[in-house]
This record gives C-alpha cells, structure tokens and sequence, in this order.
C-alpha cells in the first residue's frame, strides 16, 4: 500500500509539472504574438496668457523733470569787465538785487562828458534867448530890421534844440551807468553762472539764470502716439516724485508743445502741480518726476500682447493659440494695430483664448503643448 501511495504522488508531482510546463508555454507564445508599446508623443511646455475681461484703457508712465513756469537767463545792456559778482548759484534774490556789477569807469566818465554838454547848451541856449529878447526890442523901436530879429530868433531856437539834444546823450549815458549793475528780474534762485570776475563780456551775453521756485511744474516727453492734448482740459492726472520717498503729484496738463524735441521725436508736454503748496517744501527745481497717463490707443479697442508673441510667414502676422479641448496649436491671424508700452496693439482674438508669449519660432500646427499660465494674465481692451 505504501508503495501504490508513493507511486501515485509521483505520478501527481509528474502531471504538475507538465502543467507547468504546457502554461509557461502558452505564455511564451502569447507574449511572443502581442504588438510592440506605442512611441509616446513628446508634450511641449509652452507659456502663455489668457486674454482676459475686458477694459476700457491702458497706462503708461513716462519719465520728467521738475521746471520753474517762469525763468530768465539775464545779460547786461552794455558791454564790459566784471568787476564784482554778489551771488552765487542756488543763491535767494529779490526782485530788483544786484547780481553782477561791470567795471564802469568809462561809462562814468560818459556821464560827465554829458553834464559838461548840457551846462555848455545850457549857457549858449540861455545868450541866445536873452539876445533874441533884445533883438525884438530894437525892431519894435524900428532900430533894425524884422529879417535881423528873425535871424537871431533862429539862432535862439537852435541853441534850444542843441539844449535838448544834449539832455537825451545825458540821460542815455546815466542809463548807460546803470546798466552796469546787473539786477534780478524777480524774486526766486540762481540757477546757473556763465561768467566770473575779469571777464569782458559784449552786450546781451547770458550772464546769470534766475528762476521762480514758488510755481514749479512737470514737463514730460511725450511719444509720438500718445496725443494728451486730446484730453478734456479739466482732466487731471497721477505721479510722484522719484527717490527715497515717493511723494504722489496731482497733475493738470497746461500745454503741449506744437512741435516735436530733435532727435527724440517726442512732444514736451507740461503739467501744473496741483498740490504743490502742501508739497512746497519737497519741491525742487530739476527733481526726477514720473507721470502716469493713458494711451490714446486703448480707445481703438484691440489686445495688448508681449511682441515676442508675434509670428510672421511673410504673408500675414499671427500668434499662436492653444486650444481648449486638446492642448494643440493653432496658427491664427491678427493684425497690429500699434506698438504700445513694450508690446502690440492687435485685432483678431477674443476674451479666453490662450495666446503663446515665448518660444514662438520653434513650434507648428496641431503641435500637443502643455500650457503654463503666465502670472498675471493678459488683457483685452475694448472701445467703452
């Protein structure tokens, strides 16, 4: 019995392994016939920004400086050698203080030369008419003749016009003399010196700047596309001083320049403070200023987009947009209307679709991509 029962383990230990065997087999063959792994498709990572709700304008800050509304550069009438200069740059002056002071001996003397003039005039005026007084006396007794009373009569009138004539050369000369004090034309500061002691100057030359600190503004150069003098003259608008402390500027445009600034091809534009005097004492003649205003542009409608965004075949100009049920590419057509701040103005896209902003140059249709949004989505800017 117990070899019948061994006999018969070994016949099941036998049949096992033949199932073993034949499974493994079929196994072998099965995995012999499957087809290969499909090849995966490489997924492009590409940024990109979502043209988002719609808005009504753009900004852009631009860059100015603080002036003086009213500035002088101011010479002397007549020309000379310095002799004394009383102020010196970003000195306080009053209206009507001497500044710069000529040598003025010559026209001194000029004076006198004048005053020795009048008395000479003065005296042969004064013969005249006493002898014309006595002339007609004698005419009126018959003694001489109405043609000799008319004669020296003349001569009286001459010696007046004489008289005269040398009291203008008088008064040109003591003008003269003080026209060798250079004076300030208004209270405010000294803002440049163009000359110093010893110097000769001719006449007319810019000898000292002075301007008014008390009605400071801001003058910008604004960009060709940008027309701020469109705007309703009551409009007012935002800035602030540069440096350590940003001090906020409300700004009332005064004027604009007809002509564009060579070789910038930028219009001058000026701003009035309109909270200067609670600023007064932060406000300094030449101050870096920055102006914020809007672009005339953004009322054409449109999207504003980076300009690496932009792609061109030579025929048109378009973007890249990604679709929203598969991540693909698809080329689109847009069409530019302006450059504005560091981008494009352009037509064709709508609110939601997602536009590639870098890398553009190494993509294709129908191309899978896996978008990263960038932060701080785009805009879509449409007439109000």
């Amino acid at each position: 019995m117990i070899g019948a029962l061994k006999n018969r383990l070994a016949t099941a230990r036998m049949r096992h392994t033949l199932v073993l065997l034949i499974h493994a087999s079929l196994v072998l063959i099965a995995s012999g016939c499957s087809k290969p792994p499909a090849q995966v498709v490489p997924v492009t990572p590409v940024l990109v920004m979502t043209v988002g709700a719609a808005k009504t304008a753009t900004f852009r800050t631009l860059p100015g400086i603080v002036t003086p509304r009213y500035a002088a550069n101011v010479g002397f009438q007549v020309a000379g050698r310095i002799q004394q200069r009383m102020v010196d740059v970003g000195s306080r002056v009053r209206q009507g203080q001497p500044l710069v002071m000529l040598n003025a001996s010559d026209y001194a003397q000029g004076v006198l030369v004048a005053q020795d003039q009048i008395a000479a005039a003065q005296a042969e005026m004064e013969q005249s008419v006493a002898d014309a007084r006595r002339f007609k006396s004698l005419a009126d007794r018959g003694l001489i003749s109405q043609a000799e009373m008319g004669s020296q009569q003349a001569r009286a009138d001459a010696a007046q016009a004489r008289l005269d004539q040398a009291s203008r050369q008088l008064e040109l000369a003591r003008n003269r003399l003080a026209y060798t004090t250079l004076v300030a034309p208004f209270d405010g500061i000294v803002t440049a010196l163009t000359a110093e002691v010893g110097q000769v100057l001719a006449e007319g030359m810019p000898v000292v700047s002075v301007a008014r600190d008390d009605t400071l503004e801001v003058s910008v150069e604004i960009p060709e596309d940008m027309r701020v003098n469109d705007v309703a003259p009551d409009s007012t608008f935002d800035g602030h001083l540069t440096g350590k402390s940003l001090i906020p500027l409300k700004l009332k445009l005064r004027e604009v320049a007809p002509a564009t600034t060579a070789p910038l091809r930028t219009f001058r534009a000026t701003f009035t403070i309109l909270n200067a005097e609670k600023i007064q004492s932060e406000l300094r003649i030449g101050q870096s200023a920055e102006v914020t205003l809007p672009h005339p542009l953004s009322n054409r409608g449109g999207v504003e987009l980076p300009a690496a965004a932009l792609i061109s075949n030579g025929q048109d100009v378009g973007v890249w947009c990604v679709e929203l049920d598969g991540n693909t590419l698809r080329r689109q057509v847009v069409t530019v209307k302006a450059m504005i701040n560091d981008g494009v103005l352009v037509d064709g896209l709508e609110s939601g679709q997602r536009v590639v902003i870098a890398g553009t140059d190494k993509l294709s249709n129908a191309q899978p991509v896996r978008p990263i949004e960038r932060t701080g989505t785009g805009h879509e800017v449409t007439n109000p």
